[in-house]
């Protein structure tokens, strides 16, 4: 079969068919029997390229968005590769002091901590005895070296501070604590607000025989208030007056509220706008509230 091969080489005159008999008939244009035709099957596949063209176009629009997709998971994977590399370097910095510590103190620190927490144990159960077999008036001073239950075990848990337990109470026991006027003694001593207010409510607590804090917490919307935010809340919300500010700057919570005295009022709030009067109306308020929830 004789196929042109130059047939786009040349320039595309369209000529009528006279013209092209004329030219078949010289040679000029190659010419095949019938059933072997030469120009009909390339008419045919001529007249298919548009829709061959057609149908290429639309694929590669297809292939275009694919790849258009394809690039914008790629930035977002790069991004979210960019922020993992970062976050794990920050975690990994945040792993190299516990990496150091593990290797040159870890050991030790939990040995360490391990004991305490056993001792601990030991000692709170001793307290928690001590109480529920003898009375508080028992309880041997810090300087006592005899191996009953020391007083000085009951300040440090309730939180006065060890300047005070050893300078001011360390030769104190039960019973004196029990009988001591705990104001004049502070004040003589000079201890911090915090602790006296401490030591007050602790008196309290042991002239009930118990030494229930955490009960008596779970119960006592007053003593709960372990924050002076939580007691100004509480205050507010019974829309009683007191001096809510003052309770902030002095770090006042609930129980330390119970065991303020007169003379506080004066010294403690007296840039008030309420009166000393009515703030002890506002504390015996709460004083029965707690003592409901004592008993």
């Amino acid at each position: 079969r004789r196929v042109p091969i130059d047939i786009l080489q040349g320039s595309v005159i369209n000529a009528d068919e006279r013209e092209l008999a004329a030219q078949f008939c010289n040679g000029a244009i190659p010419l095949g029997f019938s059933g072997a035709q030469i120009w009909p099957p390339i008419a045919e596949s001529v007249r298919s390229v548009p829709s061959k063209v057609d149908h290429l176009e639309k694929e590669l629009k297809l292939i275009e968005t694919e790849e258009n997709t394809l690039r914008e998971e790629l930035r977002a994977l790069q991004a979210k590769l960019e922020r993992t590399v970062k976050r794990k370097e920050q975690v990994k910095n945040k792993l190299e002091p516990w990496h150091q510590f593990r290797d040159s103190k870890y050991e030790s620190f939990e040995s360490m901590v391990s004991a305490r927490a056993a001792v601990e144990t030991k000692l709170a159960s001793a307290i928690d005895k001590h109480m529920d077999t003898e009375s508080a008036e028992t309880l041997a001073a810090l300087c006592d070296e005899s191996d009953t239950t020391k007083l000085s075990l009951v300040f440090n848990a309730v939180g006065i501070s060890q300047e005070t337990i050893r300078n001011v109470f360390s030769g104190v026991d039960g019973a004196e604590f029990l009988e001591m006027n705990i104001a004049m003694t502070c004040e003589a001593e000079s201890v911090p607000l915090g602790d006296r207010l401490e030591l007050l409510y602790l008196q309290q607590m042991l002239e009930n025989e118990t030494l229930d804090y955490v009960g008596h917490e779970e119960k006592c919307v007053v003593c709960c208030s372990t924050t002076p935010e939580q007691l100004c809340f509480l205050i507010e919300e019974h829309e009683k007056p007191f001096d809510c500010a003052g309770i902030r700057a002095h770090a006042i919570n609930g129980r330390k509220f119970l065991a303020l005295n007169s003379k506080d009022y004066s010294c403690l709030f007296d840039n008030s706008t309420v009166t000393a009067r009515q703030m002890i109306g506002t504390i015996r308020y709460f004083k029965k509230i707690h003592k409901k929830a004592s008993f």
